[in-house]
């Protein structure tokens, strides 16, 4: 019986230890898989921004409603290179900021209403910059590198990514 017992001990911790190693690394997963879909949906929203403002901690910029028309007081028959696109005269722009509180990296919507939604969270640093060196060869004004750093059991993961938006001036 104590033999049994010994086996029973020893294999229960090994149990214990496998499901502590299995939960670890689903966290981990789920925190490396929240930062890059972030850092994507970053970079996607910041390709359709009309004027960006690069902060500490944060970045906010302005971007045409999705749902606004393409052709704003122009006739559509027109060369579309040749069209005014005054958005903010019809009120179709909004602005759009993530922004670090804590360590969680918010993404707060303002078009009309505003709404807040998580995108990060264990965040050690988020940082954009604007016309950044890229390979020894400093971009233009237009480009932006974007870094957010997560903090995942005493170890920091950075992510990178290196963003053009057309609607900034280069």
């Amino acid at each position: 019986m104590l033999l049994t017992g010994i086996v029973l001990f020893m294999v229960g911790q090994l149990t214990s230890q496998t499901f502590g190693t299995l939960k670890f690394l689903q966290q981990k997963a789920q925190t490396l898989q929240a930062a890059t879909l972030g850092l994507d949906r970053l970079a996607s929203e910041l390709r359709e921004a009309v004027d960006v403002r690069p902060g500490s901690g944060s970045v906010e910029f302005d971007k045409v409603n999705f749902a606004a028309p393409p052709c704003v007081n122009n006739v559509p028959t027109d060369d579309p290179t040749t069209w005014t696109r005054n958005y903010a005269a019809i009120s179709q722009v909004g602005t759009v900021q993530y922004q670090v509180s804590g360590t969680t990296l918010n993404r707060t919507v303002t078009f009309g209403g505003t709404q807040t939604t998580e995108v990060a969270t264990d965040v050690d640093d988020f940082q954009v910059n604007r016309a950044p060196t890229v390979e020894g060869v400093q971009a233009g004004n237009n480009v932006f590198e974007l870094v957010l750093s997560i903090n995942e059991d005493r170890k920091i993961q950075s992510f990178r990514t290196v963003v053009m938006v057309p609607g900034e001036a280069p």
